[in-house]
């Protein structure tokens, strides 16, 4: 008979919840197509907000306090004594996952404002993006830009790369 200790349940809970939250973003980022569209093409999503001035700093600082509180509940997981050795590689190769993607989304930024665009705030999922950019209107050349830094530096293909601008 296995027995379970509360350390390893809450890293299986932990585990479960992030793959729930992956499926359910997977499949909410695909109900937004309507008729007409087909899947797998890179779209434009336009938004009209007039104040985007904070935005963009706002997004970056909420994506950021999100990752700390993660990797701060996967610290006390690793310093933890009771924690499997299982469970701690698990946590520390999460704690190595966000450490990355983080650094991804940074560049990929950082990549975008050096080609002419003034803000953009990245999000990256396991095999998608979200870019939003500030541009009073993207042009095709615009949006191929974007989607082949994003291609370029993460691997992600095209069609899971939503576009979005800020004006």
């Amino acid at each position: 008979m296995v027995v379970l200790k509360k350390k390893q349940v809450l890293i299986v809970g932990i585990a479960a919840m992030v793959a729930i939250a992956g499926y359910l973003n997977f499949s909410y980022g695909n109900s937004e197509n309507g008729p007409g569209e087909t899947l797998g093409e890179v779209r434009l999503v336009s938004n009209d907000s007039s104040d985007t001035s904070d935005f963009f700093s706002e997004a970056r600082l909420e994506r950021e306090i999100g990752r700390s509180q993660s990797v701060a509940s996967l610290q006390t997981m690793v310093q933890d004594t009771s924690t499997s050795a299982e469970g701690r590689a698990m946590a520390e190769a999460e704690m190595v996952k966000l450490s990355r993607l983080s650094e991804t989304e940074s560049s990929v930024e950082s990549m975008i404002m050096a080609k002419g665009f003034s803000d953009a705030v990245v999000y990256i999922h396991d095999e998608s993006a979200t870019v939003i950019v500030k541009a009073e209107k993207l042009e095709e050349a615009d949006v191929a830009k974007i989607v082949d830094i994003i291609t370029g530096q993460t691997g992600i293909p095209a069609a899971n790369i939503k576009i979005v601008e800020a004006k």
